[in-house]
């Protein structure tokens, strides 16, 4: 079994705080100041490289606000705190500080720190062990520390030259290797079967994008903040990794869908842990980090019964979110198509697909395609009926993006600024087989045909809710 190593430095200054820190070799608080708030930095490093940092501040009393300068903030509760920064690269040996305050009310218990974890491990916790020790090689230089608040690099303190320092490892549970390892990485729950007859019930704003600013010129495929506000980057925690997976699409303020693929073992209908999925919606960049995003951790995994893992059929999934996002500009879910599911009623239409650009920024990209006759992408005599198949146009390919989250088509009647899209197809996991100038279709499993089943998780969460 593999092992992650993570490096943890002892700070040797003394330290005053209103509590004892449950870690000190890890978290520290600053010297307490009159006022209604406390202070304190998560200092750590690394020995492997990662992409992705996700921290998660647990205290023993809710609190007004927590505030960082390192990553958007999240809570549900006022206890338990996320801090995210999901395209941070943090390479092995650096020691990355994170420095962050809680404001409390000061006629209540001043609020404690009582658990950290670091991509869903737990690195520091009142009353326990979490994490064992190792022996450290001796540390003879200062290390450099990036400070968030100041905006440039300080040194830390460290034990005397040829001292050892603590060091602890945390143990890679996770078999990784048995998951999906994203459309940039290529080479259990129980599914409910609910009411195909529930009738559509629509999220407000649905389909509904920002209009273009027009002083900005645009090339084929560019897209511009905001113009596909469902489509949603899906991350799983990979050990101490945040890992990109796949696009999916946001369908209401609190359910996306995705292949069941992208959260499933290969091979199987097993979906991982739901907490070890995050969502994050309203990004223009994939690599870059933006203001405005909204990151949700998954609470339910919902696999389609007849999910076909060997031939990707039925290869849908609903992603339950932990909560509600909020409604705005840019994030908002795409409607579920509410029109004939027949096929031919959409043979000849235009759909436009989203992804990620080959640039090393992965900005936000658009294709359009044509929806042809399933034959033209499938040579077989028995053809299943949940699946539909889409060429490019005018010579484009799908080398300008990948991972694509799916395909959606304008409302009927609806048209330029006041069009309404409905998402219509997912992108089936058979499209990345071959080179991408060489791909001139695209398969899709067809939304339009889980409606009922989609609208019955849908109904069923608002039930129990």
């Amino acid at each position: 079994m593999r092992r992650l190593f993570i490096t943890f430095f002892l700070l040797t200054r003394s330290i005053i705080a209103q509590n004892p820190t449950p870690c000190p070799e890890i978290f520290l608080y600053e010297p307490k100041t009159p006022g209604d708030r406390w202070y304190g930095v998560v200092r750590f490093s690394l020995r492997k490289n990662i992409t992705g940092i996700w921290l998660r501040i647990t205290l023993d009393q809710p609190a007004d606000i927590l505030g960082n300068w390192f990553g958007q903030v999240t809570t549900s509760d006022n206890t338990v705190y996320d801090i995210r920064r999901p395209e941070y690269i943090l390479e092995a040996g650096f020691i990355l500080s994170v420095r962050f305050f809680v404001k409390y009310n000061l006629a209540r218990t001043i609020p404690s720190l009582e658990m950290i974890k670091l991509n869903g491990q737990t690195i520091c916790a009142v009353g326990t062990t979490e994490l064992s020790s190792t022996t450290p090689k001796p540390q003879t230089n200062k290390p450099q520390i990036e400070d968030f608040n100041e905006h440039h690099t300080i040194e830390s303190s460290t034990n005397k030259p040829g001292k050892p320092q603590p060091r602890h490892s945390v143990e890679e549970v996770d078999p990784d290797s048995e998951f999906y390892q994203g459309d940039y990485n290529l080479p259990p729950s129980s599914p409910r079967i609910l009411s195909d007859k529930s009738p559509l019930r629509e999220s407000p704003n649905c389909g509904t994008t920002v209009p273009r600013n027009t002083s900005i010129p645009f090339k084929d495929g560019d897209t511009w903040r905001g113009q596909w506000p469902w489509h949603a980057a899906l991350y799983r925690s990979k050990g101490a990794n945040l890992v990109y997976i796949c696009g999916a699409t946001l369908i209401t303020e609190q359910h996306v869908i995705a292949p069941a693929h992208c959260v499933t073992r290969y091979h199987t209908k097993d979906a991982g842990q739901p907490n070890s999925f995050e969502v994050s919606l309203g990004k223009f960049y994939l690599t870059r980090f933006e203001t405005d995003i909204q990151n949700t951790v998954v609470s339910d995994i919902i696999i389609h019964p007849e999910y076909n893992s060997l031939i990707y059929i039925n290869d849908i999934a609903v992603l339950k979110l932990s909560k509600p996002v909020k409604i705005t500009n840019f994030v908002r879910p795409s409607c579920l198509y509410d029109r004939d599911s027949d096929l031919n009623s959409i043979t000849g239409k235009e759909g436009t697909i989203v992804g990620w650009g080959i640039d090393k920024n992965r900005k936000l990209m658009q294709v359009k395609m044509t929806i042809v006759p399933i034959e033209n992408c499938i040579s077989s005599e028995v053809i299943p009926d949940k699946i539909y198949c889409a060429e490019f146009m005018n010579g484009i390919s799908s080398c300008i993006l990948r991972s694509v989250s799916g395909m959606v088509l304008s409302k009927d009647g609806t048209n330029y600024q006041n069009t309404v899209w409905q998402i219509r197809g997912i992108n089936v996991f058979s499209e990345i087989q071959a080179p991408c100038d060489e791909i001139k279709h695209m398969i899709f499993t067809d939304v339009a045909k889980y409606t009922g089943w989609l609208q019955g998780i849908i109904k069923s969460d608002s039930e129990n809710t």
